[in-house]
């Protein structure tokens, strides 16, 4: 903003006249109030959301809800998603959750932020969250095994030699068999 001020000084003969331009610059310089959710409620660090793996794969696709944002002279703020990271030892996986999914089993934490139109900057906050895989394996086992005894008597049967297919979305760890009694 510009004001023009002219002063009249009625002392000398004539008037002076004196004409002064003053500049009157409004600044925002409170950054954007981020509202981070509470560490123990669901997505804060004492409690993470609990995202299940897709059942077609051994992670998901994970989409959160960004913390809402007050700003004094921008009523337009957003939060925006700046990095996703491993909780373990906050490596930065990604830029955003589009550029990571998706994400396999693990602990995870994505971290956000506000900027106004000044370019102000607010504190961040962090939604922790945590990838599981809930799909049960299916066991298939084959049909119709023929196994030769020894001379003594007695074979071995591996649980490889009786799995059909058996699956998992996250793969095979373990294929165990139990001797079953009738």
């Amino acid at each position: 903003i510009f004001r023009t001020w002219r002063v009249l000084d009625w002392c000398p003969n004539p008037p002076l006249i004196s004409t002064f331009t003053q500049l009157i610059e409004v600044q925002d310089t409170f950054p954007p109030v981020i509202v981070c959710i509470a560490d123990d409620e669901v997505g804060g660090v004492n409690r993470p959301d609990t995202i299940f793996t897709d059942a077609d794969q051994c992670g998901a696709n994970v989409s959160l809800i960004a913390p809402s944002v007050t700003d004094v002279c921008d009523g337009n703020s957003i939060a925006t998603m700046f990095a996703v990271s491993a909780a373990a030892d906050s490596t930065v996986l990604g830029a955003n959750l589009g550029a990571v999914n998706p994400l396999p089993c693990g602990e995870y934490f994505a971290s956000f932020r506000a900027i106004d139109d000044c370019g102000n900057v607010s504190d961040t906050c962090n939604v922790f969250f945590n990838v599981v895989d809930n799909v049960q394996p299916t066991a298939i086992c084959r049909d119709q095994l023929n196994v030769t005894l020894n001379s003594a008597g007695s074979a071995i049967v591996g649980a490889a030699d009786i799995d059909g297919g058996s699956s998992d979305n996250c793969g095979i760890d373990t294929l165990l068999i139990k001797i079953m009694e009738y």
